[in-house]
Protein backbone atom coordinates (compact mmCIF):
# COMPACT_ATOMS: atom_id res chain seq x y z
CA UNK A 1 0.00 0.00 0.00
CA UNK A 2 1.36 3.66 -0.64
CA UNK A 3 1.12 5.71 1.90
CA UNK A 4 -1.89 3.80 3.84
CA UNK A 5 -4.34 4.13 1.26
CA UNK A 6 -5.52 1.87 -2.03
CA UNK A 7 -3.77 -1.52 -2.63
CA UNK A 8 -1.41 -1.17 -5.40
CA UNK A 9 -2.17 -4.26 -7.88
CA UNK A 10 0.10 -3.37 -10.56
CA UNK A 11 3.81 -2.08 -10.15
CA UNK A 12 6.57 -2.67 -12.35
CA UNK A 13 10.42 -1.81 -11.51
CA UNK A 14 13.18 -0.03 -14.10
CA UNK A 15 16.37 -1.27 -14.10
CA UNK A 16 17.79 1.89 -15.64
CA UNK A 17 16.56 4.43 -12.93
CA UNK A 18 16.14 2.17 -10.29
CA UNK A 19 12.83 3.42 -9.61
CA UNK A 20 8.92 1.57 -9.60
CA UNK A 21 5.60 2.87 -10.78
CA UNK A 22 2.65 1.08 -9.55
CA UNK A 23 -1.29 2.00 -9.77
CA UNK A 24 -3.69 1.56 -7.07
CA UNK A 25 -7.17 0.13 -7.50
CA UNK A 26 -8.63 3.43 -8.50
CA UNK A 27 -6.05 4.31 -11.48
CA UNK A 28 -3.75 6.31 -9.32
CA UNK A 29 -0.07 5.93 -10.78
CA UNK A 30 2.69 6.71 -8.46
CA UNK A 31 6.22 6.68 -8.80
CA UNK A 32 8.58 5.79 -5.73
CA UNK A 33 11.94 4.82 -5.00
CA UNK A 34 12.58 2.07 -2.99
CA UNK A 35 16.14 2.80 -2.29
CA UNK A 36 15.47 6.34 -0.73
CA UNK A 37 13.34 7.33 2.75
CA UNK A 38 10.09 6.71 2.37
CA UNK A 39 10.26 6.08 -0.81
CA UNK A 40 9.99 9.29 -2.46
CA UNK A 41 12.06 10.18 -5.67
CA UNK A 42 15.25 12.46 -5.09
CA UNK A 43 15.32 15.41 -7.02
CA UNK A 44 18.27 14.73 -8.83
CA UNK A 45 15.96 11.74 -10.64
CA UNK A 46 15.43 11.99 -14.57
CA UNK A 47 12.32 12.41 -14.75
CA UNK A 48 11.49 16.10 -16.13
CA UNK A 49 8.19 16.37 -13.73
CA UNK A 50 8.03 18.08 -10.29
CA UNK A 51 4.48 17.93 -9.58
CA UNK A 52 2.20 15.25 -10.95
CA UNK A 53 -0.30 18.26 -12.39
CA UNK A 54 2.15 18.68 -15.28
CA UNK A 55 1.54 14.72 -16.41
CA UNK A 56 -1.16 12.50 -17.77
CA UNK A 57 -0.61 10.65 -14.44
CA UNK A 58 -4.37 10.94 -13.52
CA UNK A 59 -5.82 9.61 -17.25
CA UNK A 60 -6.99 6.48 -15.51
CA UNK A 61 -8.19 8.32 -12.12
CA UNK A 62 -10.36 10.72 -14.62
CA UNK A 63 -11.73 7.46 -17.30
CA UNK A 64 -12.69 5.93 -13.72
CA UNK A 65 -10.86 2.40 -14.50
CA UNK A 66 -8.49 0.34 -12.71
CA UNK A 67 -4.79 -1.66 -13.95
CA UNK A 68 -5.21 -4.75 -15.56
CA UNK A 69 -1.77 -5.04 -16.31
CA UNK A 70 1.23 -2.61 -16.37
CA UNK A 71 4.75 -3.44 -18.42
CA UNK A 72 8.01 -1.21 -18.64
CA UNK A 73 10.25 -1.46 -22.09
CA UNK A 74 13.33 -2.95 -22.22
CA UNK A 75 15.02 0.71 -22.20
CA UNK A 76 13.17 1.73 -19.29
CA UNK A 77 12.26 4.69 -20.79
CA UNK A 78 8.10 3.96 -21.28
CA UNK A 79 5.65 1.91 -19.83
CA UNK A 80 2.35 0.62 -21.06
CA UNK A 81 -1.32 0.16 -19.19
CA UNK A 82 -4.31 -1.96 -20.37
CA UNK A 83 -7.04 -0.82 -18.69
CA UNK A 84 -10.27 -1.90 -17.61
CA UNK A 85 -11.68 -0.20 -20.43
CA UNK A 86 -10.27 -1.60 -22.86
CA UNK A 87 -7.93 0.78 -24.00
CA UNK A 88 -4.85 0.48 -24.29
CA UNK A 89 -2.53 3.40 -22.94
CA UNK A 90 1.19 4.13 -23.45
CA UNK A 91 3.17 6.30 -20.89
CA UNK A 92 6.32 8.32 -21.28
CA UNK A 93 8.22 7.16 -17.92
CA UNK A 94 10.37 10.72 -17.91
CA UNK A 95 7.33 13.32 -18.71
CA UNK A 96 4.76 11.10 -17.45
CA UNK A 97 2.76 12.19 -20.76
CA UNK A 98 0.03 9.97 -22.75
CA UNK A 99 2.20 9.00 -25.69
CA UNK A 100 -0.34 6.68 -27.07
CA UNK A 101 -3.52 5.46 -26.75
CA UNK A 102 -5.99 2.41 -28.72
CA UNK A 103 -8.84 1.41 -28.28
CA UNK A 104 -9.99 -2.06 -28.79
CA UNK A 105 -13.00 -2.22 -27.01
CA UNK A 106 -15.99 -4.79 -28.67
CA UNK A 107 -17.50 -1.83 -30.47
CA UNK A 108 -14.07 -1.24 -32.36
CA UNK A 109 -13.99 -4.95 -32.93
CA UNK A 110 -17.41 -5.09 -34.39
CA UNK A 111 -16.70 -2.62 -36.61
CA UNK A 112 -13.45 -3.86 -38.28
CA UNK A 113 -15.05 -6.92 -38.46
CA UNK A 114 -17.50 -5.35 -41.10
CA UNK A 115 -14.85 -3.84 -43.05
CA UNK A 116 -14.78 -5.62 -45.87
CA UNK A 117 -11.07 -5.09 -46.67
CA UNK A 118 -10.29 -5.35 -43.18
CA UNK A 119 -6.56 -7.20 -42.47
CA UNK A 120 -8.68 -8.78 -39.36
CA UNK A 121 -12.43 -9.94 -41.38
CA UNK A 122 -13.62 -13.27 -40.07
CA UNK A 123 -16.33 -15.57 -41.59
CA UNK A 124 -19.53 -14.67 -39.48
CA UNK A 125 -19.99 -18.00 -37.54
CA UNK A 126 -16.03 -17.57 -36.32
CA UNK A 127 -16.58 -14.47 -35.47
CA UNK A 128 -19.59 -15.06 -33.57
CA UNK A 129 -18.33 -17.98 -31.63
CA UNK A 130 -15.01 -15.00 -30.74
CA UNK A 131 -17.87 -12.27 -29.76
CA UNK A 132 -19.52 -15.04 -27.51
CA UNK A 133 -15.98 -16.41 -25.83
CA UNK A 134 -14.86 -12.50 -25.28
CA UNK A 135 -17.76 -11.70 -23.36
CA UNK A 136 -17.35 -14.42 -21.00
CA UNK A 137 -13.68 -13.44 -20.67
CA UNK A 138 -14.60 -10.29 -19.56
CA UNK A 139 -17.01 -11.67 -17.23
CA UNK A 140 -14.63 -13.89 -15.31
CA UNK A 141 -13.03 -12.49 -12.83
CA UNK A 142 -11.07 -15.50 -12.25
CA UNK A 143 -9.29 -15.16 -15.17
CA UNK A 144 -6.00 -13.50 -15.59
CA UNK A 145 -6.15 -10.19 -17.32
CA UNK A 146 -5.00 -9.98 -20.69
CA UNK A 147 -1.23 -7.86 -21.07
CA UNK A 148 0.72 -5.93 -23.29
CA UNK A 149 4.55 -5.93 -24.07
CA UNK A 150 7.17 -4.35 -25.30
CA UNK A 151 9.62 -6.26 -27.59
CA UNK A 152 13.66 -5.55 -27.20
CA UNK A 153 13.81 -2.25 -29.21
CA UNK A 154 10.44 -0.13 -27.68
CA UNK A 155 9.38 0.17 -30.53
CA UNK A 156 6.73 -2.75 -30.93
CA UNK A 157 3.75 -3.47 -28.87
CA UNK A 158 2.86 -6.89 -28.79
CA UNK A 159 -1.11 -8.02 -27.25
CA UNK A 160 -3.77 -10.12 -27.67
CA UNK A 161 -7.07 -9.12 -28.80
CA UNK A 162 -10.37 -11.36 -30.30
CA UNK A 163 -8.84 -11.87 -34.05
CA UNK A 164 -5.57 -12.83 -32.67
CA UNK A 165 -2.09 -11.25 -30.94
CA UNK A 166 -1.44 -7.93 -32.96
CA UNK A 167 2.19 -6.56 -32.91
CA UNK A 168 1.91 -2.58 -33.51
CA UNK A 169 4.90 -0.08 -34.47
CA UNK A 170 4.28 2.54 -32.19
CA UNK A 171 6.42 4.95 -34.27
CA UNK A 172 4.65 4.55 -37.90
CA UNK A 173 1.17 3.42 -35.41
CA UNK A 174 0.59 0.95 -37.93
CA UNK A 175 0.04 -2.91 -37.43
CA UNK A 176 3.38 -4.82 -38.50
CA UNK A 177 1.64 -8.22 -37.85
CA UNK A 178 -1.12 -10.40 -36.77
CA UNK A 179 -0.28 -13.35 -35.53
CA UNK A 180 -2.14 -17.03 -34.52
CA UNK A 181 -5.43 -15.75 -36.38
CA UNK A 182 -6.04 -18.94 -37.96
CA UNK A 183 -6.46 -20.25 -34.08
CA UNK A 184 -10.04 -20.31 -33.47
CA UNK A 185 -10.49 -22.57 -30.60
CA UNK A 186 -8.17 -19.99 -28.21
CA UNK A 187 -8.48 -16.71 -26.79
CA UNK A 188 -5.25 -15.36 -25.61
CA UNK A 189 -4.52 -13.20 -22.69
CA UNK A 190 -1.06 -13.46 -21.12
CA UNK A 191 2.08 -13.33 -23.39
CA UNK A 192 5.73 -13.04 -22.85
CA UNK A 193 8.37 -12.52 -25.51
CA UNK A 194 12.04 -14.23 -25.59
CA UNK A 195 14.14 -13.22 -28.11
CA UNK A 196 17.48 -14.48 -27.64
CA UNK A 197 19.39 -17.05 -29.55
CA UNK A 198 19.64 -20.53 -28.61
CA UNK A 199 22.65 -21.70 -27.09
CA UNK A 200 21.93 -25.52 -27.29
CA UNK A 201 23.71 -28.10 -25.00
CA UNK A 202 26.49 -27.01 -22.37
CA UNK A 203 29.22 -28.56 -23.67
CA UNK A 204 27.97 -30.07 -26.86
CA UNK A 205 30.15 -29.93 -29.83
CA UNK A 206 28.74 -28.07 -32.96
CA UNK A 207 29.96 -29.62 -36.33
CA UNK A 208 31.33 -27.20 -38.79
CA UNK A 209 29.84 -27.43 -41.68
CA UNK A 210 26.28 -27.28 -39.45
CA UNK A 211 24.68 -23.60 -39.89
CA UNK A 212 24.40 -21.17 -36.73
CA UNK A 213 21.20 -21.10 -35.35
CA UNK A 214 19.15 -17.86 -36.87
CA UNK A 215 17.22 -16.03 -34.06
CA UNK A 216 13.98 -17.09 -33.85
CA UNK A 217 12.00 -14.43 -31.74
CA UNK A 218 9.50 -16.94 -29.37
CA UNK A 219 5.82 -16.27 -27.91
CA UNK A 220 4.85 -18.00 -24.99
CA UNK A 221 1.05 -17.17 -23.92
CA UNK A 222 -2.03 -18.94 -22.50
CA UNK A 223 -5.19 -19.59 -23.57
CA UNK A 224 -8.82 -18.77 -21.79
CA UNK A 225 -10.05 -21.97 -20.47
CA UNK A 226 -6.75 -23.70 -21.72
CA UNK A 227 -4.96 -25.74 -19.51
CA UNK A 228 -1.95 -25.56 -21.90
CA UNK A 229 1.65 -23.26 -22.71
CA UNK A 230 1.23 -22.21 -26.23
CA UNK A 231 4.60 -21.46 -28.25
CA UNK A 232 4.47 -18.92 -31.23
CA UNK A 233 7.44 -18.96 -33.69
CA UNK A 234 8.74 -18.71 -36.86
CA UNK A 235 9.51 -22.21 -37.08
CA UNK A 236 7.61 -25.44 -37.68
CA UNK A 237 7.86 -27.93 -34.94
CA UNK A 238 10.67 -30.55 -35.42
CA UNK A 239 9.37 -34.26 -35.87
CA UNK A 240 10.53 -36.21 -32.76
CA UNK A 241 10.37 -39.97 -32.31
CA UNK A 242 8.08 -40.80 -29.78
CA UNK A 243 8.52 -44.18 -29.74
CA UNK A 244 12.19 -43.32 -28.10
CA UNK A 245 10.58 -40.47 -25.51
CA UNK A 246 11.30 -37.48 -27.43
CA UNK A 247 8.04 -37.21 -28.52
CA UNK A 248 5.23 -34.46 -27.19
CA UNK A 249 2.27 -35.78 -25.34
CA UNK A 250 -1.10 -34.52 -26.44
CA UNK A 251 -2.46 -34.99 -23.75
CA UNK A 252 0.10 -33.78 -20.73
CA UNK A 253 -2.50 -31.72 -18.64
CA UNK A 254 -4.47 -32.83 -15.81
CA UNK A 255 -7.61 -32.93 -16.57
CA UNK A 256 -10.31 -30.05 -15.06
CA UNK A 257 -13.30 -31.26 -12.91
CA UNK A 258 -15.89 -30.54 -15.36
CA UNK A 259 -14.17 -32.91 -17.53
CA UNK A 260 -13.84 -35.64 -14.82
CA UNK A 261 -17.31 -35.84 -14.13
CA UNK A 262 -18.32 -35.35 -17.72
CA UNK A 263 -16.07 -38.51 -18.03
CA UNK A 264 -18.23 -40.16 -14.95
CA UNK A 265 -21.65 -39.31 -16.05
CA UNK A 266 -20.38 -40.92 -19.49
CA UNK A 267 -18.85 -44.29 -18.32
CA UNK A 268 -21.83 -44.53 -16.07
CA UNK A 269 -24.31 -44.72 -18.63
CA UNK A 270 -22.56 -47.62 -20.58
CA UNK A 271 -23.29 -49.90 -17.34
CA UNK A 272 -25.66 -52.61 -17.94
CA UNK A 273 -27.51 -55.17 -15.23
CA UNK A 274 -26.40 -58.11 -14.73
CA UNK A 275 -29.35 -59.82 -13.79
CA UNK A 276 -33.16 -59.01 -15.43
CA UNK A 277 -36.08 -60.64 -14.68
CA UNK A 278 -39.30 -60.71 -17.34
CA UNK A 279 -42.23 -61.73 -15.20
CA UNK A 280 -45.44 -62.85 -17.16
CA UNK A 281 -48.55 -64.81 -16.73
CA UNK A 282 -47.03 -67.97 -17.96
CA UNK A 283 -43.68 -67.89 -16.85
CA UNK A 284 -40.69 -65.73 -15.16
CA UNK A 285 -37.66 -64.84 -17.37
CA UNK A 286 -34.53 -64.18 -15.82
CA UNK A 287 -31.73 -62.93 -18.16
CA UNK A 288 -28.57 -64.30 -16.37
CA UNK A 289 -26.44 -62.28 -19.14
CA UNK A 290 -26.21 -61.55 -22.62
CA UNK A 291 -25.89 -65.37 -24.45
CA UNK A 292 -28.19 -67.31 -21.62
CA UNK A 293 -31.93 -67.32 -20.50
CA UNK A 294 -33.24 -69.61 -18.11
CA UNK A 295 -37.49 -70.18 -17.45
CA UNK A 296 -39.19 -71.20 -14.52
Amino acid sequence: RWKGNCLHKCSSKSSNSHQVISIDDNGMIEYWNPAHPKGTIPEESALRFRFKSETDLFELKKSKCHCNSLELSHQGDKFVVVGSDDFIRIFSCYSGKLLRKYDESIAVQSALQKQEDSLYKLESIDFGRRMATEKELRQDQSTVPSNAIFDESGNFLIYSTIFGIKILNTYSNSVARLLAKVENTERFTKIALYQGKSKGIVGAQRPENQKEIDIDPTLFCIAFKKQRLYLLSNREPEETDESSGGGRDVFNEKPSREDILAAQEQHAGKKFPSCVTLHTTMVQIFLVNHSFCSFV
